[in-house]
């Protein structure tokens, strides 16, 4: 017979609470995370809402209060290391999707995102610029970045299957659950030292394009 694990024992009270105040009385979304992230989760107020057109924004509901999340700040000092999910249109009209890491910041309107040149995404970028990305971090940090891309550079310098794309952000909005805080992002480990030094060269690009270099 399994052992029980102490931490799924539930007593009679909390059995009878809502979902939604079970699942908050378990987690702590309060946290704060340095300056990525000053502000303090809603609870049962979190819903998906446009917040804005850039990538600084104020999740705050009240007229006056400041709760700001920057996306600028989150990418840029956490190279190649934030995994969005990346929505994009077929060719026969249904959603793609694909995880991306190698993004950086030029400014709170602009991303600079390097794809490989043969991928699925690359290939409906070029029919159809319209893409999304979601982002599904710690603290409670789930976000929809959604705009349109073009096309900069092709190849890249540090890959011939590399390229680089701008993408003009149009809409930011919080996708937080009413019931449910996330806790944790992905993670991701390189395979091998090769792809280390393939990505740390890619990353370095593209962080030299959003710099004007």
């Amino acid at each position: 017979m399994l052992p029980i694990r102490k931490e799924v024992v539930i007593d009679a009270q909390i059995r009878n609470r809502t979902e939604q105040q079970w699942i908050l009385s378990r987690f702590d979304c309060s946290k704060e995370s340095g300056s990525v992230i000053k502000r303090k989760s809603e609870g049962g107020k979190a819903m998906a809402r446009l917040l804005g057109d850039k990538l600084v924004v104020n999740t705050a509901r009240k007229p006056g209060e400041e709760q700001i999340i920057d996306l600028m700040e989150l990418f840029n000092q956490n190279p190649n290391k934030i995994i969005a999910v990346a929505g994009t249109i077929g060719e026969d009209g249904a959603p793609n999707t694909a995880p991306l890491s190698l993004i950086f910041a030029k400014d709170e309107k602009t991303l600079l995102l390097a794809l490989l040149r043969n991928s699925n995404t690359s290939a409906n970028l070029r029919r159809d610029g319209r893409v999304s990305l979601e982002i599904i971090e710690s603290d409670d940090l789930v976000m929809g970045i959604s705009g349109t891309m073009r096309l900069i550079k092709e190849p890249l310098e540090c890959s011939g299957a590399m390229a680089l794309w701008e993408m003009n952000v149009k809409k930011v909005k919080q996708d937080t659950s009413p019931v449910k805080c996330v806790t944790q992002g992905a993670a991701a480990v390189l395979r091998s030292e090769k792809g280390q030094a393939f990505e740390q060269a890619a990353i370095a690009e593209v962080m030299a394009a959003a710099k004007g270099n």
